[in-house]
């Protein structure tokens, strides 16, 4: 009953601060406005992201011990949300957003000792484990930021909070197995403080007018905290004294596959071009989905329904005892079979791979 009545709580604050942030971010300029992809009427508030943290500090209220490195975690969470409001608010550049992060992550890594050590037998060793780490937190950090980035497009809204929700319920069952059972907890009091963002986007009933989107604050924080909970859920040397068993490496590529894999996919294409890896177009999957002649609804019920597929499999095959060397392979067949299906899509439509205001 405890556990209900704590993600209530963190549902209702979630829902207060959506609510009383708008006319506050709205007069300060902190929206986003309509343009060639964008269609919605009106400036939109970019506060799901500081709504969501002001929720979850209740659980920082309420159960100060609650996680392990708690004090850290809240800590890093509070940089990346602020370098996120700053972007929605002065729209950094890509080199200043990915400096800034990769700064947060190397102090994490090198004084805090929340690092990626260990990749099944592969042992990466103190300075090889820190620059895997910090690739690790800011390549987590871009996927889920490259998601939030079709909010308003094309009609498309809560992508990203979709993905989020089965991704930290898919962590919870995890971590639970693991031993880690308050980071279990925690993961689902993220999801309470997702649910009021899904209802006032998602709902037909509900106007352009009451919208808000995640911003960067809030998906630099969804990245942050799903590459967090992976690293204690699969290095026991982070958290030696807790884990009864750690999930195995490879099942945290199964958790976040679509992500991983369109943004991977995506910055391939463009490299490919010559082009900047971190440069606008339309050449992500939803892109590809609703040129094939997919609706908005049915794009983020196909995204969010793949997610749950790939984040299933992983939980099976961990729970299963599935050789890692096989669920590896597994994925990279999977991943390779997604380029191919990504490039034919693309190629069939007749997609540009350089941005085009259609």
């Amino acid at each position: 009953m405890y556990l209900v009545f704590l993600l209530l709580i963190v549902m209702a604050v979630s829902l207060s601060s959506l609510t009383g942030f708008k006319r506050w971010a709205i007069s300060l300029g902190w929206v986003d406005t309509p343009c060639a992809r964008k269609n919605y009427s009106g400036q939109v508030p970019l506060i799901g992201g500081v709504s969501i943290f002001v929720a979850l500090l209740t659980i920082y209220a309420l159960e100060s011990q609650l996680m392990n490195f708690q004090n850290t975690y809240f800590l890093i969470a509070g940089a990346v949300v602020s370098i996120g409001f700053i972007d929605d608010k002065y729209n950094l550049s890509a080199i200043s957003r990915l400096t800034l992060l990769s700064a947060v992550a190397l102090w994490l890594t090198s004084h805090k000792g929340i690092v990626l050590s260990e990749l099944g037998d592969i042992l990466l060793g103190q300075y090889g484990s820190i620059v895997f780490s910090v690739l690790a937190i800011v390549g987590c950090v871009t996927c889920f930021n490259m998601i939030d980035g079709i909010d308003g497009i094309d009609g498309i809204d809560g992508l990203l909070v979709c993905v989020s929700a089965i991704i930290f319920i898919s962590l919870s069952v995890l971590l639970y197995l693991s031993g880690h059972v308050g980071e279990a907890v925690f993961s689902l009091a993220f999801v309470a403080a997702l649910v009021p963002y899904i209802v006032l986007n998602l709902s037909y009933k509900i106007s352009s007018h009451r919208k808000v989107f995640m911003g960067d604050s809030g998906s630099f924080l969804v990245g942050l905290t799903v590459v967090w909970m992976l690293i204690i859920a699969t290095q026991p040397s982070v958290t030696p004294n807790i884990a009864d068993k750690s999930i195995a490496p490879v099942t945290a590529l199964w958790i976040i596959a679509i992500p991983l894999m369109d943004m991977v996919c995506v910055m391939m294409k463009r490299v490919m071009k010559k082009q900047s890896p971190l440069k606008a177009d339309r050449t992500h999957l939803h892109h590809l989905l609703l040129s094939y002649g997919f609706s908005a609804r049915k794009t983020l019920l196909v995204i969010s329904f793949m997610s749950l597929l790939c984040s299933s499999i992983g939980i099976a095959a961990d729970v299963l005892a599935v050789g890692e060397r096989v669920m590896f392979l597994a994925f990279v067949g999977l991943f390779v079979g997604y380029i191919i299906a990504n490039l034919w899509l693309g190629r069939a439509m007749g997609l540009s791979l350089s941005y085009s205001k259609a």
